[in-house]
């Protein structure tokens, strides 16, 4: 479906994400925000007023309402699949963070509805829509890495105040790494997870996962909230092959490009007065951007719903695979 400017769009969720999302709206030419949905009224109000749209505190009421073309929710992360379901049965395509939810079941059944809809979903895998990353796959797309070899993920940082289930870590955080890890090397054939809980509070607070792509490199990923977001190298992801090898630092910060044969290497950072391009998180901003041309073009979204229950799906293999003690392959129940 292609959608016809100007795109009528409303946010769910007024915390911070939810802000982000309603100024990246605002700032879209082809864009009318014309609502804010939240649960308590006085930030709704303030967010909504902020944009010059009208608040609401009901997702049906406001989608009665309003009907409109573009919903983006914002909202916790165990609370997306309600909006998203109501946003798609009103006919709405929908921008939603990840991870698009919280239990498989909850996913499929929002990959299903967008389909049986016709509608566009997307899923907010911001890390990819940096400038570094953007370089990176630029090169690898371009033939420079050769045939692939293995890829090194880690993904470090502090201990979430929420701690709600052992597996808080994979799920909340991780899903980033696995959409990146399936970005640059394709979809994941296997899986098998060792994982630690080093405070003894009932959470696995660091994982170790090695995996095999359906291409046949290899990859490993450690993830952790036993890190630190205030130190360098907090996110690393390095991707080799034959004929080459890039290595991305921090999201925002480098990336580094190797060829085989040469003893030196090609790094790129954004510069001093790149205030935007050293700004984390207006990569929101710009995948949301890239998301609305992609409705105004009748192209799929950057970031598809398929893309979000593929990494969810790894996360739970990596769950199975250490409850159970033996390699998963992602997609079962």
């Amino acid at each position: 479906m292609i959608r016809e400017a100007p795109v009528k769009a409303v946010v769910v969720g007024a915390g911070p994400v939810g802000a982000i999302h309603a100024r990246a709206l605002a700032a879209h030419d082809s864009v009318e925000l014309v609502a804010v949905c939240g649960r308590t009224a006085a930030k709704t109000e303030a967010l909504a007023a902020r944009h010059g749209a009208r608040p609401h505190l009901s997702i049906h009421g406001m989608l009665e309402r309003e009907l409109p073309d573009l919903v983006c929710v914002a909202t916790g992360n165990r609370d997306h699949p309600g909006p998203v379901m109501a946003a798609l049965e009103a006919g709405a395509d929908v921008f939603v963070e990840k991870p698009m939810a919280w239990r498989l079941d909850e996913a499929r059944a929002m990959v299903e509805a967008a389909r049986s809809k016709g509608a566009a979903l997307g899923v907010n895998f911001n890390h990819r829509f940096s400038d570094p990353y953007l370089r990176a796959l630029d090169y690898a797309d371009g033939e420079g890495l050769g045939t692939l070899a293995y890829a090194a993920m880690k993904f470090a940082g502090d201990l979430y105040k929420e701690l709600d289930d052992p597996y808080c870590q994979l799920i909340e955080t991780q899903g980033h790494s696995f959409d990146l890890l399936r970005l640059f090397c394709g979809d994941i054939a296997e899986v098998s997870a060792f994982l630690a809980d080093p405070r003894g509070i009932g959470v696995y607070t660091s994982a170790a996962i090695n995996m095999r792509f359906e291409s046949g490199a290899v990859g490993a990923l450690l993830g952790s909230w036993d890190g630190s977001y205030a130190t360098s190298s907090s996110q690393v992801l390095e991707v080799a092959g034959t004929e080459g090898r890039i290595v991305v630092e921090d999201v925002i910060d480098s990336v580094r490009i190797f060829e085989a044969g040469r003893g030196d290497y090609r790094e790129w950072r954004p510069g001093i007065f790149d205030a935007q391009g050293r700004d984390f998180w207006r990569t929101i901003d710009r995948h949301l951007h890239a998301f609305i041309d992609a409705l105004l073009e009748g192209r799929k979204p950057p970031v598809t719903a398929e893309d979000g229950l593929r990494a969810l799906e790894a996360t739970y293999a990596a769950i199975r695979s250490f409850e159970q003690g033996q390699p998963i392959t992602p997609g079962g129940a």
